[in-house]
């Protein structure tokens, strides 16, 4: 299967919205301190 430049481009987009979301999810458990903000 090959992918084309959008598709590799989706895949990228995606991965960085779900490390994003799993970054802020960690913080906001930790009680969102200032170095969590910084770590972002």
């Amino acid at each position: 299967m090959r992918f084309g430049g959008a598709e590799s481009l989706n895949f990228a987009c995606f991965k960085a919205l779900t490390s994003i979301f799993y970054a802020s999810e960690y913080a906001s458990r930790r009680g969102f301190d200032e170095r969590d903000v910084d770590l972002l």
